[in-house]
């Protein structure tokens, strides 16, 4: 079996997709049935697309700048967006300055899109998309792979067998979450999608229910293959977990929420139950949050700035290398969220033998309900109780930490990447693709 494997995404710093997409296909390359297992784009391109993504922004926004080009008037309504704030890094936290008037990072990328380059700038940047394009179509050439898989919802159009991997629906189930762009984007997706022959992967049972329910997608197209623990992420030493804190400008005993700063994260709730906690708690537990702001989070932001007084820590994105010692120097993981597809940072706090509270949304209850503790209340008074008790009931926190490396351990890349094969197979073998094969056929007799 020859297998062609989007990797796009990494253009970008790895986040849940990113780390998914090159877990995956280590997996895969080391499973000895698995065959050709090709990557588009390859290792070159992908170095290269990734230096574009990086550089040619700024350095066309540096040249207009100096040839005083601005921007063409926009016609279009804006992404609806965070509140504008400014931020320092310093030891790792984020620092806003509230009510600071800076243009959001969708409004710099808005901005150099309407801006015309200079004439060799554009050049260049045609020459990119040629080499891309070439590259491309020689990749997605049926003589090369029997297949070809996308991670990351959006799939090429081509001629091969496909599969797409469905991390969640949110953005179809509740577009409030999200800007508008993405959910048009998704719609459209599944609008060209529903009607073909695509087989999907989906990350739980939950997703896998969702995609029939709402979708109207039969069984047989969904494939459920569960995430994997990336080898890292497991208990550290003393001495490894004190440096790593170091780095990161923290002391053990925190309380922690990892994910991106957006809505469907419910961070205000945590925020609010975190601060009603009494005051000598919040000074031995600050809560700590890692993630990327994100979109619509006005009001977490004004959360965030709010209670930083207090000893709350923001982050921001936290290196590959610090996460261990993240999750090692945390209390326990508060996971609130409305909706989750998979919910990595409950398995990845229990690989590294902590404790996690969590609302049982989405997929966390399928994937970690018998070794976290479930809040099934969304009342601040009920979570901000149960912060306390893990600060004050030192055998309620044993007990949820007993089991933590128990419940992970089903979940490594190897045994996604063998469920991932059987959904390749059963592609190959879907009735739609033997009636296609055999029409090819008796065409060429």
């Amino acid at each position: 079996m020859r297998v062609l494997v989007g990797v796009r995404c990494l253009k970008h710093r790895k986040a849940g997709i990113g780390h998914h997409t090159v877990e995956l296909v280590a997996a895969l390359r080391e499973l000895e049935l698995c065959g050709k297992i090709g990557t588009f784009p390859g290792p070159l391109l992908l170095e290269g697309v990734r230096t574009w993504y990086e550089y040619a922004p700024a350095l066309k926004r540096r040249l207009c700048s100096l040839l005083g080009r601005s921007p063409k008037p926009n016609a279009t309504t804006p992404l609806e967006g965070r509140q504008n704030a400014t931020f320092s890094v310093s030891h790792g936290h984020v620092d806003y300055q509230a009510k600071v008037s800076q243009p959001t990072s969708d409004e710099i990328e808005d901005q150099t899109r309407r801006q015309r380059a200079p004439w060799l700038f554009r050049q260049g940047a045609r020459l990119a998309k040629g080499v891309y394009s070439q590259q491309l179509r020689a990749a997605f050439n049926p003589a090369n792979f029997d297949l070809y898989h996308e991670p990351n919802y959006f799939p090429v159009p081509c001629e091969l067998p496909t599969i797409v991997t469905i991390h969640d629906l949110s953005s179809i189930l509740h577009p409030d979450w999200h800007p508008a762009e993405r959910v048009r984007m998704h719609e459209e997706l599944f609008d060209r999608l529903i009607p073909s022959a695509t087989h999907f992967l989906t990350v739980s049972e939950h997703v896998k229910n969702q995609m029939k329910q709402h979708l109207g997608i039969s069984e047989e197209r969904i494939h459920v293959s569960y995430n994997g623990v990336r080898k890292n992420l497991k208990p550290l030493s003393p001495i490894e977990l004190t440096a790593g804190l170091s780095r990161l400008g923290l002391k053990p005993g925190y309380f922690l929420h990892v994910g991106t700063i957006e809505p469907r994260k419910n961070l205000s709730l945590l925020m609010r139950a975190w601060e009603d906690l009494p005051t000598e708690i919040r000074e031995r537990h600050p809560l700590v949050l890692a993630g990327a702001v994100g979109w619509k989070d006005r009001e977490e932001i004004e959360w965030i700035d709010r209670l930083k007084d207090k000893g709350l820590v923001h982050l921001g994105y936290v290196p590959e290398r610090d996460l261990a010692c993240l999750y090692g120097g945390a209390l326990a993981l508060a996971f609130p969220s409305h909706d989750e597809g998979f919910g990595m940072p409950v398995i990845e706090m229990l690989a590294c033998g902590g404790a996690v509270i969590a609302a049982p949304a989405g997929a966390v209850e399928e994937i970690a309900g018998h070794g976290i503790h479930l809040i099934r209340s969304g009342d601040i008074s009920t979570w901000r109780d149960t912060l306390a008790r893990l600060a004050t009931d030192h055998d309620f926190l044993k007990g949820l930490k007993i089991k933590s490396r128990e419940t992970a351990a089903p979940y490594t890349w190897e045994a996604c990447a063998r469920q991932t094969l059987r959904a390749y197979q059963a592609l190959l073998d879907s009735p739609s693709r033997s009636a296609r094969k055999k029409l090819l056929s008796g065409n060429a007799a």
